[in-house]
């Protein structure tokens, strides 16, 4: 027996240059990947995979909950086909059954995307502060799964006090190791913050604010079905250190502080690929109790995420999408806080120094659908799902428990753009667009990179 799929068909009328009119019916399916199911009932006698040029074997075959011998359903395989798709490290995966007297035999094809992503950028502010340095992320290393990334950057101020700040990042983590449910991670973090001389302490400036951030965490997965779907509950130990030469706080606990942190971490995922778009719920919520070895400051932060993202109308890859989240935390002191440049700031549409605080939270909201809609729905646009119209509202507020603010109360932004999730690379989406927003009052042009 055949499974059907859900199917949206139309019927396109194109006008030929000869002047006459072809009209094209099209079906296509409301899910990403291609299935073709017959012999249910069947028993399996084989699974073959094919594509694999850099991903191991072992990493797909883990992800599916289909063995040689078993009873063949529809159902059951295109779990298996979701449940790698769920990977996001294919552009494409089919599965096909075909039948041979009485027993199936089962095919995955998968179209690899490229793994090693390098991305040099620049930016600058109205305030004159100009951003510039390099991104590297590094998907599937080793053909593991395992995820490397790298963060290299250098931003010079226009301003009275600070001169310039030199930030290097790295982290890596690997899934479900050595085919087990435990996930690990491991970062570091440098940045080093030049301030300019200035009148009144000109023997003691410029000077320099150092800080250090490294950790190491495990998780462990509790799934039902579907491996890295369900909760997964971690922890991690942290250390983070910052010290500074200001004479005005010189020889002060404040100059120079050390933290050790245990984090606890539990993450709900429910989220599903669909190429290029998600369906699903995840959220995450993280706590930190810290001890200082060095300074008396003992902060506690914790953070809370939440996405949603949910199909809707019968044209392919449309959907609604919300992200929400808040932080907070009793770390704050001179020269140093808990939340700097956060996702809570970053308002598309305005042009900004970073946002600091000790506490924040944001609600976003958007709603994205290929341009199949009139008038874009005979052009070139189209032809690629990839290329999406995006409509969006967000509203986002950081600031100090004291009520220090360096922004005004609430923000807010609305507009639309054109959001690219780009199919040859794990995870990247770039977006442009114009956007109104409260902070500037004014409508500006926006670029994100995600």
């Amino acid at each position: 027996m055949a499974f059907a799929r859900p199917l949206v068909c139309e019927i396109n009328f194109i006008l030929r240059i000869s002047f006459s009119i072809l009209v094209l019916f099209t079906c296509k399916s409301l899910f990403a990947g291609s299935l073709e199911c017959v012999g249910e009932g069947s028993r399996i006698n084989s699974i073959d995979y094919v594509g694999l040029n850099t991903t191991r074997l072992s990493i797909v075959k883990r992800q599916i909950d289909l063995q040689v011998g078993d009873i063949h359903t529809c159902k059951n395989l295109e779990a298996a086909r979701q449940a790698i798709e769920d990977l996001s490290l294919f552009k494409s995966v089919d599965a096909e059954s075909q039948q041979s007297e009485n027993s199936v035999s089962i095919n995955f094809t998968m179209l690899e995307k490229r793994y090693l992503l390098v991305i040099p950028y620049v930016a600058s502010t109205e305030s004159g502060s100009l951003n510039y340095g390099i991104r590297g992320n590094w998907s599937n290393i080793g053909g593991l799964n395992q995820k490397g990334r790298l963060n290299i950057r250098k931003k010079t101020y226009d301003s009275d006090i600070r001169e310039s700040e030199s930030k290097a990042a790295i982290s890596f983590s690997s899934p479900q190791i050595k085919n087990s449910d435990y996930d690990g991670q491991i970062g570091f973090t440098y940045i080093d913050l030049e301030t300019r001389a200035f009148d009144g302490v000109a023997t003691d400036t410029p000077f320099n604010e150092i800080f250090r951030s490294s950790n190491v965490g495990i998780s462990r997965w509790f799934h039902k079905s579907q491996r890295q779907k369900g909760w997964r509950i971690g922890s991690a130990l942290s250390h983070r250190s910052w010290k500074s030469t200001n004479p005005a706080i010189s020889g002060i606990d404040d100059a120079d502080q050390s933290h050790l942190g245990i984090e606890f971490q539990a993450h709900y995922n429910q989220l599903h690929d669909r190429r290029y778009s998600l369906e699903g719920f995840d959220f995450t919520y993280r706590v930190e109790p810290s001890l200082a070895t060095r300074g008396n400051r003992n902060p506690l932060t914790q953070e809370l995420f939440a996405n949603w993202h949910h199909a809707v109308g019968l044209r392919e890859h449309s959907e609604v999408e919300m992200q929400a989240g808040l932080g907070w935390s009793n770390g704050a002191y001179e020269d140093f806080v808990p939340f700097q440049n956060s996702q809570a700031a970053r308002l598309r549409g305005v042009s900004y120094d970073d946002f600091e605080g000790d506490r924040y939270y944001y609600l976003k909201a958007a709603y994205l659908t290929p341009f199949t809609f009139k008038p874009f729905k005979h052009t070139r646009l189209s032809a690629y799902p990839s290329l999406r119209a995006e409509w969006f509202a967000e509203v986002d507020d950081i600031y100090f428990e004291s009520g220090t603010r360096n922004r005004k109360n609430l923000g807010w932004s609305a507009g639309a753009g054109v959001r690219w999730r780009v199919p040859w690379f794990v995870g990247v989406q770039i977006g442009i667009g114009l956007a109104y927003n409260s902070e500037d009052e004014e409508t500006g042009l926006y670029v994100s990179f995600r």
